[in-house]
């Protein structure tokens, strides 16, 4: 066959050649996988890895896992065996790592407890509330109906000077501009438990209390106890909440009210046992209590405050 017969041959296959690398190219084309903006997907050659901060090292207002349960606070359980499901956010803290976990001793399951007092919460009419999600939990199981109550889960010294309730719009130390109170009781101090420097906590605290001073100068004004957690809580010790250092905040706490002239109150005392924990069937998750001992300590603050 001349050279001239073998062109000729070719050149009548050539359309077909071509129809079939067409084919070919499409169904290639197709079995890429595309990224949802059309452009090809890529896999990555290694999994990609996702950093975690250390203790104590952001400066916004991260949260305290040590005090997050789930969604929000229920209204008015009636049930002494119902608690508040509530969160709580850590505020700032320095860059120094936590502590490791103190020994916390083994606390069995505590009897149930004896019968709450009978509170009506009349006593604590002509006082204010201002505070976590303790103070907040008030307004839940509806405990203090005569009392204002101004708290926020996840409060803390600072933010109780910029954020508002979560039914109100002042900031929370403004709500105090309202009325003419004879008696202010500040709850905080779980969710400063992460502060890498209780000096900082106690700084912050008596700029509180100086800001409260100023919006109700004749008001008897008095610092709440940090309560204690359970065994279990304390001993995995998650954002340095375990019950050594609350004793040692509180210690701080009873001193910078002896400093300010205010009073001190020390509810946790209605909340923990002989072990100086909180019983481990008082609250679900180690940290916020059913509604008896609430009701111990409502009884607490009117013989107290």
């Amino acid at each position: 066959m001349t050279a001239t017969e073998r062109w000729k041959m070719f050149s009548a296959r050539l359309p077909a050649l071509l129809t079939a690398l067409a084919v070919a190219v499409v169904f290639f084309a197709l079995s890429i996988p595309m990224s949802p903006d059309g452009g090809q997907a890529h896999l990555p050659s290694e999994p990609v890895s996702v950093s975690k901060e250390p203790p104590g090292s952001r400066t916004e207002e991260p949260s305290n896992p040590a005090f997050e349960t789930s969604s929000a606070v229920p209204a008015a359980p009636e049930s002494a065996s119902s608690a508040p499901v509530m969160s709580e956010a850590a505020p700032p803290s320095s860059s120094a790592p936590a502590s490791s976990a103190p020994a916390s001793p083994s606390v069995p399951a505590s009897t149930a407890p004896s019968p709450p007092p009978a509170v009506d919460g009349s006593a604590l009419s002509d006082a204010a509330l201002v505070g976590n999600s303790f103070v907040e939990a008030l307004n839940a199981y509806n405990l203090l109906p005569q009392t204002d109550c101004f708290g926020r889960v996840g409060l803390n010294v600072r933010t109780a000077l910029t954020k508002s309730t979560l039914r109100g719009d002042l900031p929370i130390i403004d709500e105090l501009k309202g009325r003419a109170y004879n008696r202010i009781i500040l709850v905080f101090g779980e969710n400063e438990l992460g502060w890498n420097s209780v000096d900082l906590f106690i700084e912050a605290y008596g700029r509180l209390v100086d800001e409260v001073r100023q919006r109700q100068p004749a008001a008897k004004i008095y610092i709440e106890s940090i309560f204690p957690v359970s065994a279990a809580v304390s001993e995995k010790n998650i954002e340095q909440t375990n019950n050594r250092r609350i004793d040692e905040f509180n210690g701080r706490l009873r001193q910078l009210a002896a400093d300010k002239g205010i009073g001190f109150v020390d509810g946790a005392s209605v909340m923990r046992d002989e072990n100086g924990v909180l019983p481990a069937d008082a609250a679900t998750d180690g940290v916020h209590p059913k509604v008896a001992y609430y009701k111990r300590w409502v009884a607490y603050l009117e013989e107290q405050t």
